[in-house]
């Protein structure tokens, strides 16, 4: 798909007023564009509509009418929806703005709108880059629950059992349990059956390296932002795991937490894919800003990454001190410092950390005294 073959954005006045001497520099402001546009198909950026009066019929994102049904929140929810998708809508756009859109705003589908239409759910747009509503993945699940799951009563509850999955929901209560917790339970010696498939799916005590990632949560991964941008810590970029990986984090609470590193952050999220907090300090968070100036002290990473990725501890402090000591030191000078003449080559003077229990403090010494 090219800029020359766009007709079909009729939204786009800019593409119009480009091609008269007067408008150049208007399409020069398209350019940025087109490269997205690079080997997509119709597919890719079309999608079935709700609107009263054309449920089922095939809007393109770009048009007036398309534009309009899709903000509006009558578009498929199972259209997978990738940031270059905010800059058809809006030429004017740029990367970055697409990206932080996306992020914040998500996908304009509205769920109950599509279900009161009528129409079957089914997969659009692009499919390698972009992700559908979290509604339309979560319908998704429970249709394959639904599916495989093996329904038992027992007592007066009612519980679905997922081989794949390797849990037991209590539709009676709303809890859901680990096969592991309840395989003695007297539902189980009731129900020899769903005791044969569970344990017929599940893997070896042996092979198992943690929880496994949940759809929901796999989907929250951005395939786009598979590099560290430059301005992330050093620490990140030598020991975190590269973008777009899904870390299982054991916060000793009994549900897992997912970390889903991305070039510049890492999200946590529950095993349904919803925002999960993670305590540090006094603090919660939903996520880690992993750049130099950001929102989160190097501490809160740091520590994280000791707890949770394995790093020794006392080999990167040394390390960094040797190399950069400005990088562990934040606040107050240390005391004494204002007796250090402006004439002084403050960058000449050797800098040695210094422990006190936990009192860590920069002790910096003029060779030539």
């Amino acid at each position: 798909m090219t800029l020359d073959s766009l007709e079909i954005f009729d939204s786009w006045e800019p593409i119009r007023k480009a091609r008269k001497a007067k408008g150049l520099q208007n399409w020069s402001r398209l350019q940025h564009i087109a490269h997205k546009l690079e080997g997509k198909k119709h597919e890719d950026i079309s999608f079935t509509t709700a609107y009263p009066g054309k449920e089922g019929q095939k809007k393109v994102l770009g048009s007036v009418e398309g534009n309009l049904h899709f903000l509006l929140g009558y578009g498929n929810p199972g259209f997978h929806m990738a940031p270059y998708h905010w800059q058809i809508i809006d030429p004017n756009i740029d990367d970055e703005a697409a990206e932080e859109l996306h992020r914040v705003k998500g996908h304009p589908s509205r769920p109950e709108l599509w279900k009161a239409s009528g129409l079957d759910d089914k997969a659009e747009g692009d499919l390698e880059l972009g992700m559908p509503h979290p509604a339309a993945v979560t319908a998704q699940k429970l249709a394959q629950r639904e599916s495989e799951g093996i329904r038992v009563a027992s007592g007066s509850g009612v519980y679905l059992a997922v081989p794949s999955e390797g849990l037991v929901y209590g539709e009676h209560n709303g809890h859901v349990y680990q096969w592991d917790v309840v395989k003695d339970s007297f539902m189980a010696a009731t129900n020899p059956k769903l005791v044969e498939a569970m344990e017929q799916t599940k893997e070896p005590t042996e092979k198992s390296y943690g929880p496994e990632i949940p759809d929901l949560v796999k989907h929250r991964i951005d395939l786009t932002k598979d590099t560290f941008t430059e301005d992330v810590y050093p620490l990140v970029k030598s020991a975190f795991p590269e973008p777009s990986t899904v870390l299982p984090l054991d916060t000793k609470t009994g549900e897992p937490v997912f970390a889903v590193v991305e070039s510049d952050l890492m999200r946590f999220y529950t095993r349904t894919g919803q925002p999960a907090w993670i305590h540090a300090y006094d603090s919660k968070y939903h996520s880690f800003d992993l750049r130099k100036g950001g929102d989160i002290h190097a501490s809160i990473l740091f520590n994280f990454a000791v707890n949770y990725l394995g790093i020794d501890k006392d080999l990167t402090i040394h390390r960094s001190a040797s190399e950069d000591t400005s990088l562990l030191i934040k606040g107050s000078p240390t005391a004494g410092f204002e007796n250090v003449s402006v004439d002084d080559d403050v960058d000449a003077l050797t800098r040695t950390l210094v422990w006190d229990g936990r009192t860590c403090r920069l002790v910096l010494v003029n060779p030539n005294d």
